[in-house]
């Protein structure tokens, strides 16, 4: 991406539908950054700043990340001494994302293993990097006995998943959708991963309410795995849940009540269900990003 320009890899960013969430915030980070740098004066940054806001967050509004990553650089550039600063706080707060990215990917890590039984079976319905990196170095230290990755129709990640997964010398085996319930029976654990954490539900690909469900039926744990740059608060719950596509023949992403899952596995480690929501409270919103989410709420 070096050497792109700011439109570019925002537009990049805004329009990925194959890449994780991970991926897409870092991208979207580089294109603040250098939009940072091509424009730095006040009058004009300050309108180019919201509007790429406005793409990223059309075109990816259920990316938990996102929306904290334009909340940040809005809280970052109020701080800074003037306005003619802003571009300068901005700037670093995106290129601190992908540090605190590689940090928070390596405690979850930490955290899986400790929570995942010893030569256990895992079940999951995500190709996250994220947790595809935490499957690998479990798999390299003997701490997993196989990995099944369900297809994750429409997506169909599963076979790439797998693939990549015994090439680092993981044993992975990608299974129909419809074969989650035998799974589950066979599961030592189920892992979720989420593109955004909010105080009612996790957010991920369509077929994970599902296999959350049947894992409750089967009395299996299931936990949601990703880190708390996902968590959103109410107001930016709400929009996202009423910008996703609820038609059966096209929907891409749905809501997991807590109710049906163990809890939520970030950098921090485990959180209960009945704390989510206290824990998203405490995210301090901007203004101006409650304003925008209002106007995107409209938008069909």
């Amino acid at each position: 991406m070096t050497g792109m320009r700011a439109q570019d890899l925002i537009d990049a960013a805004a329009t990925d539908r194959t890449s994780g969430s991970s991926a897409i915030v870092l991208a979207a980070a580089a294109g603040l950054s250098a939009l940072a740098q091509e424009s730095p004066e006040p009058q004009t940054f300050a309108p180019a700043f919201l509007e790429a806001a406005r793409v990223l967050l059309v075109q990816q509004p259920v990316m938990g990340a996102l929306w904290r990553l334009v909340n940040d650089c809005l809280i970052e550039a109020d701080a800074a001494e003037s306005h003619e600063f802003a571009a300068d706080a901005v700037a670093a707060t995106a290129r601190s994302v992908a540090g605190r990215t590689k940090r928070h990917s390596s405690l979850i890590i930490h955290e899986l293993a400790a929570l995942a039984p010893a030569r256990g079976v895992i079940l999951t319905t995500s190709a996250s990097t994220t947790l595809e990196a935490a499957f690998a170095a479990m798999g390299k230290a003997g701490r997993i006995h196989t990995v099944y990755c369900c297809e994750a129709r429409p997506g169909g990640e599963a076979d790439e998943l797998a693939k990549r997964l015994r090439a680092q010398r993981v044993r992975a085996e990608a299974i129909p959708d419809a074969a989650a319930a035998v799974a589950v029976d066979r599961a030592d654990l189920v892992v979720i991963g989420a593109d955004a954490v909010g105080p009612g539900w996790a957010m991920n690909k369509v077929g994970s309410r599902p296999l959350a469900t049947v894992a409750e039926l089967a009395g299996k744990r299931a936990v949601v795995v990703a880190d708390t740059s996902k968590l959103v608060p109410e107001p930016i719950a709400e929009v996202i849940e009423a910008r996703v596509d609820t038609d059966p023949t096209r929907a891409a992403f749905e809501t997991i009540p807590w109710r049906h899952l163990g809890g939520w596995l970030s950098e921090d480690g485990l959180a209960t269900p009945v704390t989510v929501s206290s824990l998203a409270h405490e995210v301090r919103l901007h203004e101006r990003l409650t304003v925008l989410a209002g106007e995107l709420s409209r938008i069909r």
